[in-house]
C-alpha cells in the first residue's frame, strides 16, 4: 500500500453572527444566521458543495425545512454563490448558521480535486497525526509470528528505555538497521459480526541495529512507553509522504461505525484519532470526508401506553480518513458539534 502523509484541512470559524445580525464576509466566505424559528432539515449535512444543477432553494432545502421563511428573515441579504462553493452548517451552543465559502479548490464528492500546497497555512499542523503516518498502526498475526523480539539488555534491566543496549533474536536475515518497537494490543472487531478485523500495534519506541548476529545487538534510540523483554521489532522501512491530499467522499457507505479511539477514551473530541470498521476491502481511501451520527436514543410515548419510540440519529461531527488498512481505517475528527462516542455511526456527509 502506498504510504501517504498529509496535512489536514482546518475547519474552524470565528462565531460573531447572532440570529438578528446581517451576514458578514471576510472576502472568502459569508455567514448567514439561521434564527431559532426556522427548523433544520432532519438530515441536514455538515458540508455541501454546490453543483451546476442547484438553485438557491435547492441549496437551502438541504439544510432547513422552510426556505421561504428563512429568505424572508434574511431580507435583502441573499447569498451569492458559484458552482464548487462549499456550504457548511455551523453550530455554537443553541445558534446555527450557514457559511458559504467561495472559490474552493476542494470538492466533497466522488469527483476529486487536489488541495494545493499553497493552502498549507489554512491546514491543521501535520504533527497532529504524524506518528500514525510513519509508524505501524496494526500488525497481522503472520507479521507477529515472523517478527524479531527482545530477549534482554546489557544491564539485565527488566524495564528498558532510551540509551540502553538490548539484544534481540530473529534479525539474522534482515537487511534493515532501523526498527520500531511495538507490543500487540487490542483486537479490533466488527460491532455487528464480531469478526476480528485487525490487531493494534502499540508503538513503544525506536531501536537501531548495532551488531548483527543471533542475538543481535541494538540501541534503543527513543522510548515513548515502557519497553519490556518480549516486545517485538518491526522494520521501519521507507516511510515518505506527500503534502497534498484529495478530499472526496465515497459513492456509498453502509454499516460504518467508530470502533475504537486511540488512547482508550470513550468520549471523543476534535482532532482525536479514531478507528472505523471499514478499510480497503470496502473501498475506503485516504482523503474520504465522512459524517458522524450520534445515536438518538429512545423515549416512551406516554400518550400511547409508554410505546418505545426510537429517535433519529443526530449530526455529531465530521471526520477525515488519513490511513487505510485492509479492514479498518484511521480517521481524525475534524469537527465535533457534540460529544462523539465509540460505536457512533459513520455516514456519507
Amino acid at each position: 500500500m502506498k504510504k501517504v502523509g498529509i496535512f489536514l484541512l482546518f475547519f474552524s470559524v470565528i462565531w460573531n453572527c447572532s440570529a438578528a445580525e446581517t451576514p458578514k464576509s471576510n472576502g472568502q466566505s459569508s455567514v448567514f444566521p439561521i434564527p431559532p424559528s426556522v427548523r433544520l432539515a432532519p438530515r441536514a449535512p455538515e458540508i455541501y458543495v454546490i453543483t451546476a444543477k442547484d438553485n438557491l432553494n435547492d441549496i437551502l432545502s438541504r439544510f432547513v425545512l422552510d426556505n421561504e421563511k428563512l429568505l424572508t428573515l434574511w431580507g435583502g441579504n441573499i447569498p451569492q454563490y458559484s458552482v464548487g462553493d462549499a456550504v457548511s452548517l455551523l453550530h455554537d451552543n443553541q445558534q446555527q448558521a450557514l457559511q458559504f465559502k467561495h472559490g474552493r479548490t476542494v470538492k466533497l464528492s466522488p469527483n476529486m480535486r487536489t488541495l494545493p500546497a499553497e493552502r498549507a497555512n489554512n491546514l491543521l499542523p501535520l504533527e497532529k497525526i504524524q506518528q500514525f503516518l510513519i509508524r505501524p498502526g496494526v500488525v497481522t498475526e503472520e507479521e507477529l509470528r515472523k517478527s524479531a523480539y527482545l530477549i534482554g539488555s546489557a544491564d539485565k534491566n527488566l524495564l528498558l528505555t532510551s540509551g540502553m543496549q538490548v539484544y534481540a533474536r530473529g534479525l539474522e536475515d534482515s537487511d534493515e538497521h532501523n526498527y520500531v518497537i511495538i507490543r500487540p494490543g487490542q483486537i479490533y472487531r466488527d460491532p455487528v459480526s464480531n469478526e476480528a478485523l485487525a490487531r493494534e500495534a502499540i508503538y513503544l519506541g525506536d531501536a537501531e541495529l548495532k551488531v548483527e548476529g543471533d542475538p543481535a545487538t541494538l540501541l534503543i534510540s527513543n522510548a515513548k512507553q515502557e519497553i519490556r523483554v518480549g516486545d517485538r521489532l518491526i522494520p521501519l522501512g521507507e516511510r515518505t509522504f506527500n503534502q497534498d491530499i484529495q478530499l472526496h467522499s465515497p459513492r456509498s457507505l453502509e454499516g460504518a461505525r467508530i470502533i475504537a479511539v486511540i488512547g482508550g477514551l470513550t468520549q471523543i473530541g476534535q482532532y482525536q484519532v479514531v478507528v472505523i470498521n471499514k478499510g480497503l476491502d470496502e473501498n475506503m481511501e485516504v482523503g474520504h470526508i465522512l459524517a458522524v451520527k450520534r445515536h438518538g436514543g429512545t423515549v416512551k410515548d406516554r400518550e400511547q401506553g409508554n410505546e418505545v419510540v426510537t429517535l433519529p440519529n443526530v449530526n455529531a461531527g465530521t471526520l477525515l480518513i488519513f490511513k487505510v488498512f485492509d479492514k479498518i481505517s484511521y480517521a481524525v475528527i475534524l469537527k465535533a458539534n457534540r460529544a462523539i462516542n465509540v460505536l457512533d455511526e459513520v455516514t456519507l456527509p
